[in-house]
């Protein structure tokens, strides 16, 4: 870094040398290593947005969601990985924000979901991930999305606002463990299924 202008590189210990990896005239900033020994990156963009790079050796450079036209403005912000190395991301167009995934091994990038406001919250050792909807300032509904399936269903969703507090697994079935406004004594233990069961543990 310099004058708080950051640049990423890569040290090849065998070798005892440096390669560059992103060191174009805006900040660059390391945000996760992969499964795959692979690097994201994120690096100010001509407008000003933040865009993503993934970089691995052999594989070279690769701007993340650039498949996508209508993510090229926008500002995308790392969330979290599969255990195939999948990069799940936010893009925010200035109201809306909504959650991808990227997919190194075909380059190709996946809606989660779209067309109104969204927060990641998980990921589940089964690659679930986990987010929620901001529907009114009193309502907040929470879904879930397999990276690997595909498969998408609603985790909760009431006239209230369900707050994520954790993801976990029992060996076998991922489960979202929820809070809710409407319900404040009780905890809700929801499996990430197609069709999700519901546990209710009161105080």
């Amino acid at each position: 870094g310099e004058s708080g202008q950051g640049d990423v590189y890569s040290y090849d210990a065998s070798e005892d040398a440096s390669v560059a990896v992103g060191a174009s005239a805006t900040d660059e900033q390391i945000q996760a290593v992969l499964p795959n020994g692979a690097c994201v990156f994120s690096r100010v963009g001509g407008g000003g947005e933040a865009d993503l790079f993934y970089y691995r050796v052999g594989t070279g450079l690769v701007e993340i969601g650039s498949d996508v036209a209508a993510l090229g403005t926008r500002n995308k912000t790392y969330n979290a990985c599969g255990t195939g190395s999948q990069v799940v991301f936010t893009a925010s167009n200035g109201s809306n924000r909504e959650v991808f995934s990227w997919n190194p091994a075909t380059g190709q990038t996946t809606t989660i979901v779209a067309g109104s406001d969204n927060v990641y919250d998980a990921i589940g050792a089964g690659n679930e991930v986990v987010y929620h909807t901001v529907a009114s300032g009193t309502e907040q509904d929470v879904f879930f999305h397999d990276l690997d399936t595909g498969t998408a269903a609603t985790v909760r969703n009431n006239t209230d606002i369900s707050s994520v507090r954790a993801v976990t697994s029992d060996g076998t079935t991922a489960w979202a463990i929820l809070g809710a406004s409407g319900t404040t004594t009780s905890l809700f233990a929801v499996s990430l299924v197609g069709a999700p069961a519901t546990q209710t543990w009161a105080a």
